[in-house]
């Protein structure tokens, strides 16, 4: 619900945010046990969308949230082995930031427990982003590319080195890193 409302509510006017808010509601209303879930998720989001650095980006029209994205990539068959194949990558964006030679990716977080640091980030966020990462490297090879995770519970961006080699891509199984993966293209 965090997802939707960071999706809809940058483009509103401080006016309709409660026309947004009762939206969510009444397309999740059935669904949840908790109704104060949506409440909660709707001030995780505020704080987010008010956060001094984060809500300037969520704003800004190069910015684009909740983006599907497909591609062709040679990744690695087997841990270890050197052999390569051709898979097809499709994957939402939560965010993307694009400038004349930059590309910004950020993954949104709602987990209640943020690491300390990109070394306890689970392996198979590092790997999404930098499949993400390699993938509009294809469409935008001159821009300098980049990825962060907004953590929503303590509204905090944490930059995401890129890996510059395929040994944490070899360390997963392909279909737990994103939305989903199909051999050949």
């Amino acid at each position: 619900v965090v997802h939707l409302f960071l999706q809809l509510l940058p483009n509103y006017s401080s006016n309709n945010i409660n026309a947004v808010k009762d939206l969510v509601y009444k397309r999740f209303k059935d669904q949840l046990k908790d109704h104060d879930l949506i409440e909660r998720a709707f001030l995780e989001s505020q704080g987010v969308i008010h956060h001094s650095r984060l809500g300037p980006l969520l704003k800004d029209p190069n910015s684009y949230r909740e983006l599907s994205v497909s591609s062709v990539l040679a990744l690695p068959m087997a841990f270890g082995d050197k052999t390569k194949r051709e898979v097809r990558i499709k994957g939402r964006l939560d965010l993307l930031n694009l400038s004349v030679s930059k590309v910004f990716i950020v993954d949104f977080k709602t987990h209640s427990k943020v690491p300390s640091s990109v070394k306890a980030v689970d392996i198979s966020v590092l790997a999404q982003l930098e499949l993400y990462s390699r993938m509009l490297n294809q469409v935008y090879p001159d821009h300098d590319i980049s990825t962060a995770i907004v953590w929503t519970n303590t509204t905090s961006l944490m930059k995401i080195p890129r890996m510059s080699s395929d040994k944490a891509l070899n360390t997963l199984f392909a279909n737990q890193v994103l939305d989903d993966i199909k051999a050949g293209s």
